[in-house]
């Protein structure tokens, strides 16, 4: 199907809060949830989610992913318009902006600015989007990064034992997914 800019997809590209709510009763009908399961779940997870999703649509609402998007456009021009420079773009914002902040509210975030971004240059959204979580899933190269390496930190570890390992495997890590990424959707 072509969404009217040259972008091929299986699905029309709808709002996020919309794939969310037909992911949601999809799972409800396919597996119903149980009183017992109910109890079992970690509901912090999803009120996590619900906040950073509400946080990205106040970006959007607000302008602010609309002015992102106009300066980088002025900044870089017609650069933007090579699908495998704007995978590597949002890789790397993903990667360097997740060592500081959630992952889910920043890839919420960069997909509010990935999207239409990629849209407006007619390069297929699903690979940025791709680009934009995995970036933000790389997080490892400060202790606040995610949880998990916040309670390694008890081990002894120093700031620059993470920055020096961690920002390695990160750097690795974005280079392997823009190389597979642009090979995959054919952007170089």
């Amino acid at each position: 199907m072509q969404n009217g800019r040259g972008c091929s997809h299986p699905l029309p590209l709808t709002s996020f809060a919309a794939l969310a709510r037909i992911s949601a009763v999809s799972w409800l009908l396919s597996d119903p949830l149980k009183e017992s399961d109910a109890n079992n779940k970690s509901w912090n997870a999803l009120i996590v989610l619900g906040a950073a999703l509400s946080m990205a649509n106040g970006f959007v609402a607000s302008g602010a992913g609309e002015l992102v998007i106009e300066k980088l456009m002025a900044a870089f021009g017609d650069h933007l318009g090579n699908g495998s420079i704007m995978v590597l773009m949002f890789l790397m914002t993903g990667w360097l902006l997740s060592q500081f902040m959630s992952n889910g509210s920043l890839v919420s975030m960069l997909a509010a600015i990935a999207v239409p971004l990629a849209l407006h240059y007619g390069i297929d959204p699903i690979p940025v989007a791709i680009a934009c979580a995995i970036g933000a899933s790389l997080a490892m190269a400060t202790p606040v990064a995610t949880t998990t390496i916040t309670m390694v930190q008890v081990a002894g570890y120093r700031f620059k034992d993470y920055f020096r390992i961690g920002g390695t495997v990160g750097l690795i890590g974005v280079i392997s997914a823009w190389v597979s990424i642009c090979l995959f959707y054919h952007l170089f």
